[in-house]
């Protein structure tokens, strides 16, 4: 898959009319990583578009535009409510062909609302798809998401621990959401190691909401646009600083 066909594919699911479907404003996602705890609407679709720039911002950065200039990894992925807490959830991974499809159950409680949501995924993707005998591994994933919501009015903490079964390795991953206006918020995520890594993944950036739709641009080390390889780094995980950015775009009907 081409950046252009990521390019196209968005626009064809994000823009085009949608029958019986109406956009409106949402919360969507607390940040870039952390789709868990938060939970689509009841009937609602949402459709992400991320984008992650490979090159260095270090690195020569007028000559290689800081970073522009070195290739991209590219997700494309959707989420869907069906029942009450209820979703799915799909996605598609430039960097080794990554493919996951997956469901979770959802729930907010307490007078601070508090979030839990327990998601099971089926995850593929090629190790090592350079070297000499790459591998195409087949995966369980299982996590639990935590967040408490809107501590003094605009401050969110997050949690993620998930189980790889490839590896049998567990994965951590920490937030921080704080939103001083409706429209406009600061995130930061981590994923500190907890096996052989040598380094924590993290990233930073900021999240603008709109009529339907969210956009967020953020920066932070390694090259990871989806879940599994955050959670899941390996000592082998190479860290640049890189630049990134990703759109969403919720139908309910």
């Amino acid at each position: 898959m081409t950046i252009a066909a990521g390019f196209r594919s968005i626009f064809i699911a994000a823009f085009l009319p949608v029958a019986a479907m109406q956009a409106f404003a949402y919360d969507g996602s607390p940040a870039i990583l952390f789709g868990l705890p938060s939970m689509t609407p009841l009937r609602a679709v949402e459709v992400d578009f991320a984008h992650r720039f490979n090159g260095d911002v270090r690195e020569e950065p007028w000559s290689n535009f800081f970073g522009l200039r070195q290739g991209a990894n590219v997700e494309l992925s959707t989420r869907a409510g069906l029942l009450e807490g209820l979703e799915v959830t799909g996605s598609g991974v430039l960097k080794n062909k990554e493919y996951d499809v997956g469901a979770g159950y959802g729930a907010r409680f307490g007078t601070i609302p508090l979030g839990l949501h327990l998601r099971v995924h089926y995850n593929t993707y090629d190790r090592a798809p350079f070297g000499p005998t790459p591998q195409r591994v087949h995966q369980a994933l299982a996590m639990a998401g935590f967040e408490v919501l809107d501590l003094c009015d605009y401050l969110s903490l997050l949690a993620n621990v998930g189980f790889a079964s490839y590896d049998s390795r567990l994965g951590l991953g920490l937030g921080v959401l704080v939103t001083p206006w409706e429209f406009l918020g600061a995130f930061a995520e981590v994923s500190p190691p907890l096996g052989d890594e040598k380094h924590a993944l993290w990233h930073a950036g900021i999240k603008s909401s709109t009529y339907g739709h969210q956009f967020l641009l953020f920066i932070g080390n390694g090259t990871s646009i989806s879940l599994r390889p955050f959670l899941f780094h390996t000592k082998e995980e190479v860290y640049p600083l890189t630049l990134g950015f990703a759109i969403r775009r919720l139908f309910q009907w």
